[in-house]
């Protein structure tokens, strides 16, 4: 079986440090962009988090990004916002398979509406 040089590259070393770098780039923004927000920083934190859906994370890693967003912009007052944010969140969550924040952030969509 004859093997290109694309193949030999992409299956080496190489390919393991640039998944292994995505990953953390991936990780690393979102979660300083939660450190900002809990220091009631949300400019910081919702740059940070735009930075993070411009990766193109995982569905279920995009869900967990917009519901952080849904909470930013619910403390700043917005409930429109907050409203999108967590419907599409949820819509993330549910397509990555993720029941967990799923199931929290459609409690905190139901708490929202219930206002």
């Amino acid at each position: 079986m004859h093997r290109s040089r694309f193949d030999e590259t992409w299956s080496g070393p190489l390919c393991r440090v640039i998944v292994g770098l995505f990953t953390l780039i991936t990780f690393a923004v979102p979660d300083r962009a939660v450190g900002s927000a809990g220091l009631h920083r949300p400019t910081e934190a919702m740059a940070d988090f735009e930075q993070g859906l411009l990766l193109s994370p995982r569905d279920w890693v995009r869900g967990r990004i917009h519901g952080q967003i849904a909470e930013v912009v619910l403390e700043a007052g917005d409930l429109g916002r907050a409203r999108a944010e967590y419907a599409a969140a949820i819509e993330f969550a549910e397509r990555g398979g993720d029941r967990q924040a799923t199931k929290k952030l459609t409690l905190r969509l139901k708490a929202i509406d219930s206002r």
